[in-house]
């Protein structure tokens, strides 16, 4: 941790906390476990969990962590609707309380705000499983009675990168044809405490001044803005997604202390020049900008990627590096549009997507 640019203290508060909230998510497991078995039910245990490709830098390992836990809460505060039994719901609710403040916990080691939001967001099974279900092996969504939205990659559509910040344009991904259906499609972002969904146009999607923690993006072939209630949410419009990404638009001191140092530069390399009129940051230099937050986790890229050929290795699922090009937008085929000029054009790309997308038959689309 401290060859990633985490100071001893840093990497010992983090490691400490973080098997103490491993030790809790075990006891979760258990628990929901013997109260499941005690109404008479058997508890499913066909799933297992394969998180390669996650677990290669301490800023990968945060920001993944963060995104599922997130997931978690979600998924907690969406199944409350659905369950009947006072016994079962009282586990489930005081589970979730504990995974809320884990929440609060990894938002703080991300260099983001504690509490970004006074509400959290609910998530629907079938849109939990879009964003966790890349994780999931030796089971599917059939075999526990669900179904599953198809997964949404989002990244800035200048640089390539997962930090969403205020003002970003946002670039889609998803194993759905998207090009096809590009001038009608809407992208909509739910966010804590909000009653309806924000709507853009999906090839203009910005996000706005006063969006702070984290963000549900959906593409849905409707503009009408999509609830936040599960109950009656228009589901049915909802093309791919959600994906999930953080916007940490309120830096705070308490953030500040757990941003990374950044080093001279990769493999000993000058640090990347100045991108957008930004200064390049120098050595020893924090990372993160005013803004504060890591870069987010690419749920539904990595998901894409284990649908397509089973192997997240070479999945980049944070993506902190700006690339020279600008987003190459791909139709009808591979038919490539390039916007902008950029280092290279598609060219390179095209080599990118090849490298960390490519499966079995056609790539994933994006526009």
């Amino acid at each position: 941790m401290v060859a990633a640019g985490l100071t001893q203290t840093q990497a010992q508060i983090i490691i400490e906390q973080i098997q103490l909230v491993q030790k809790d998510e075990q006891t979760h497991a258990d628990t929901l476990s013997t109260v499941i078995k005690s109404l008479g039910a058997t508890p499913f245990n066909g799933c297992s969990f394969n998180f390669q490709g996650t677990l290669n830098d301490p800023a990968t390992f945060l920001s993944v962590a963060r995104s599922l836990e997130q997931v978690g809460v979600s998924a907690y505060l969406g199944a409350a609707a659905l369950l009947t039994d006072k016994a079962l719901l009282t586990a489930a609710g005081s589970i979730l309380t504990l995974e809320a403040r884990h929440q609060s916990l990894l938002n703080t080691f991300n260099a983001g705000e504690f509490s970004t939001q006074p509400f959290d967001l609910a998530l629907s099974p079938t849109q939990v499983l879009a964003l966790a279900g890349g994780f999931l092996q030796n089971c599917n969504a059939a075999q526990l009675s669900l179904t599953t939205n198809q997964p949404l990659s989002v990244t800035e559509r200048v640089g390539g990168t997962t930090r969403i910040q205020i003002g970003s344009q946002l670039n889609f991904a998803s194993t759905v044809n998207l090009a096809a259906q590009a001038q009608t499609l809407s992208c909509q972002m739910l966010v804590g405490g909000a009653s309806v969904a924000l709507v853009f146009a999906a090839e203009n999607c910005v996000v706005p001044n006063g969006i702070n923690g984290p963000v549900a993006v959906f593409l849905t072939n409707s503009s009408e803005p999509l609830q936040s209630n599960l109950q009656t949410q228009n589901s049915k419009t909802i093309v791919v997604g959600p994906a999930l990404v953080f916007v940490d638009s309120q830096a705070t001191t308490l953030g500040s202390l757990f941003t990374i140092q950044t080093p001279p530069g990769q493999n000993g390399q000058p640090p990347p020049p100045a991108q957008n009129g930004q200064p390049p940051a120098q050595n020893g230099q924090k990372q993160n900008n005013q803004n504060g937050g890591f870069a987010s986790a690419d749920l539904g890229g990595y998901y894409q990627a284990m649908k397509q050929n089973g192997n997240t290795k070479s999945v980049t699922v944070v993506k902190k590096t700006v690339t020279t090009t600008t987003t190459t937008i791909i139709k009808d085929n591979g038919n490539k549009n390039n916007q902008g000029k950029g280092n290279a054009g598609g060219q390179k790309n095209n080599k990118r997507m090849s490298r960390r997308r490519r499966g079995r038959g056609h790539g994933p689309t994006r526009y």
